[in-house]
């Protein structure tokens, strides 16, 4: 019977029948002899790094492998004259298969020692990098850390000179106020105030006899918010929605006097944080009133560390001017219109609820 012998213990007869011809080749010269030895040398030097190491552990399993299967060929052939050919051939065959699939099961337990190996390094590089951050934040202790958008060091600065702005109308973002529905006017008579919670008190009495009226979608609250460890005067949310920082819509900054590049860019930078605790919005409105006039600002995300402002002149808000029409036509749009995003609410951490 003709068995097939395995490629693998061909390539092995071949490589000892080399092996043998050159040590006979050896015998007869001398300089094959010195170059032999310079070849144990490069290998023991090889050996050495832990280069060959893996190589010769599989060589020595591959020999014994091929041993066993030339044993077991052998074997079968020795029974041949006994007339059971078809039956050694069916032995051999699953003997094989066994052999391939033995060799396949090493092969794959050599890649997963590997890959553990890898990951053993990777999670190394990852406790160095945190090591690493760790020590940058130790020394950069004492100063202000940037998330993902600006943190502006002054009010002023960034309104003059950081931020990306351009002044705008009110009515590039909305249309005009629609004649079915005529609020009664609040903020009849120019007013002074001596203090700035006066001034806030009086801004929530006129406000608050707005949103009383069913249309208005919004309701407001004083202090409620904390945006990065800083309270913006007054924040508004959705009616019959709990007023925490996943449904805050809008900010609302009060001041006593006239209005400034500081106290625009004190509004900006609220607009900022919003920004910063719902990740996924990607614009936020913007209200600086001292009760006489009134700002809008549309704060919006270019990308992650960058912002563009859009804001209004300084409308009058007495009397029913544009500014008062435009503080109500703000507050009649759903809450999508003015840059809310449900997906925030999945996406806040509870610790900032």
């Amino acid at each position: 019977m003709n068995i097939p012998v395995p490629l693998n213990i061909i390539e092995e007869n071949e490589r000892d029948e080399k092996i043998i011809q050159s040590n006979n080749n050896d015998d007869d010269d001398d300089n094959n002899n010195k170059d032999f030895d310079e070849i144990e040398i490069d290998v023991i030097e090889i050996d050495k790094n832990n280069n060959n190491i893996i190589k010769s552990s599989k060589d020595k399993k591959l020999r014994k492998e091929n041993e066993e299967i030339l044993e077991t060929k052998l074997d079968i052939e020795n029974n041949d004259d006994e007339g059971n050919n078809d039956d050694d051939d069916l032995d051999y065959n699953d003997y094989l298969k066994k052999h391939d699939l033995n060799v396949a099961k090493s092969i794959i337990d050599d890649q997963k020692d590997e890959i553990e190996d890898l990951i053993e390094q990777l999670s190394s590089l990852a406790i160095k990098k945190d090591s690493l951050e760790q020590k940058l934040q130790k020394k950069d202790n004492g100063k202000k850390v940037l998330r993902s958008l600006p943190e502006i060091v002054t009010d002023t600065k960034l309104f003059t000179e950081i931020i990306s702005k351009k002044l705008v109308q009110f009515t590039e973002w909305f249309d005009i106020l629609n004649e079915t529905f005529i609020p009664e006017i609040r903020f009849k008579k120019k007013k002074t105030f001596d203090l700035e919670d006066e001034t806030q008190d009086y801004f929530m009495k006129e406000i608050n006899r707005l949103t009383s009226n069913p249309l208005i979608k919004y309701q407001m609250k004083r202090r409620g918010i904390a945006l990065n460890k800083k309270r913006p005067d007054i924040t508004f949310f959705p009616k019959n929605r709990h007023q925490i920082v996943n449904n805050l819509v809008g900010v609302v900054e009060i001041k006593r006097r006239e209005l400034t590049h500081k106290t625009y860019g004190q509004t900006i930078n609220y607009g900022i944080q919003v920004l910063n605790v719902q990740p996924f919005r990607k614009f936020v409105y913007a209200v600086l009133t001292n009760c006489n006039s009134i700002v809008f600002f549309k704060i919006s995300k270019v990308n992650t560390d960058e912002v563009f402002c859009e804001y209004t002149p300084e409308y009058n808000l007495n009397n029913g001017e544009k500014g008062w029409n435009y503080l109500v036509t703000l507050l009649l749009q759903n809450p999508e219109q003015n840059g809310y995003n449900e997906v925030n609410f999945l996406l806040i951490p509870f610790a900032l609820l």
